[in-house]
């Protein structure tokens, strides 16, 4: 295999790699009602992020597409919402919450539909 086929799997790697991440921070700093927001505020700019290295992948420009935007948003305020009646939540929540942006990113990038095995 080339090494340009595995770079297609990037954004997967960084979305993969935010819920992890943001998840455990989300354990970590469950009992703090102020840090409670570093998990989710990671995973939206792992998720612009991700957005980014697959517009950079397929030729177009650099910047974060309009739905990477709003999908990280929304994510923000709907872990907000949670937070707001028990930070310990959170934690659970995140890669619950996490799964519908990062999965509308890497299937619809690009504004088509990529089959199951072009990833």
């Amino acid at each position: 295999m080339k090494g340009k086929h595995w770079l297609k799997f990037g954004p997967s790697f960084v979305l993969a790699l935010g819920i992890i991440m943001s998840s455990a921070i989300g354990v970590l700093t469950m009992n703090s009602a102020w840090l409670v927001g570093a998990g989710p505020l990671l995973f939206a700019l792992l998720l612009v992020a991700a957005d980014m290295l697959d517009s950079r992948l397929r030729g177009e420009s650099i910047g974060p597409t309009r739905k990477a935007l709003f999908l990280a948003v929304v994510f923000l305020v709907a872990c907000g919402i949670v937070a707001l009646a028990d930070p310990t939540y959170v934690a659970m929540v995140i890669p619950i919450l996490a799964a519908g942006p990062a999965t509308s990113i890497l299937v619809y990038s690009g504004g088509r539909h990529r089959a199951c095995g072009r990833l």
